[in-house]
């Protein structure tokens, strides 16, 4: 029997979900403690940490996987190869261009939404300083002039998280 820490996850959830929750758990219980201890500045630094993590991540996944280029294509093979290279990962996005512009549609599992139902946290605390900043940095090691908006998301009540992502010339 594996500890799982004090906040329990409940059941009906695969065991790779399971790890992956309690993984965002104890990601997001650090983050509350900095904020306890040092208020609100300790979001920006859990954001600039994020961003720092996302950018070397995106730096090994194009050496790994041999991307070229800096266009949103290669945007694209990034993000995908990011998704790919854990075939056990539970959230999978549809990933997609239009219009010159790379979107990213998540309606399945998703950690970040379970782990802030466990710790009943208010929700701008989730997303804007560990995902978001996280894939933006990711997508701007391809190129540093890619922008971000997040049209849709599930914790304000969409059906879908909605981003896109393009090029600024």
């Amino acid at each position: 029997m594996r500890y799982n820490g004090e906040k329990s996850v409940p059941e009906g959830f695969t065991e790779k979900e399971k790890e992956e929750i309690e993984a965002t758990v104890r990601e997001l219980e650090h983050q509350l403690a900095f904020f306890e201890e040092f208020g609100e500045n300790a979001f920006l630094v859990w954001k600039r940490l994020n961003e720092k993590r996302g950018f070397k991540k995106g730096k090994y996944l194009i050496k790994k996987y041999k991307i070229e280029g800096d266009d949103i294509t290669a945007v694209k093979r990034l993000i995908k190869a990011y998704v790919d290279d854990d075939p056990k990962r539970t959230a999978r996005p549809d990933i997609r261009i239009e219009d010159d512009k790379l979107i990213v549609e998540s309606t399945g599992f998703c950690p970040l939404i379970e782990s802030a139902k466990i710790l009943k946290i208010d929700m701008k605390y989730t997303c804007p300083y560990s995902t978001r900043p996280y894939f933006l940095a990711l997508c701007r090691a391809v190129n540093p002039s890619v922008k971000y908006k997040n049209l849709k998301w599930r914790l304000k009540g969409d059906k879908i998280c909605r981003e896109i992502f393009w090029i600024e010339e």
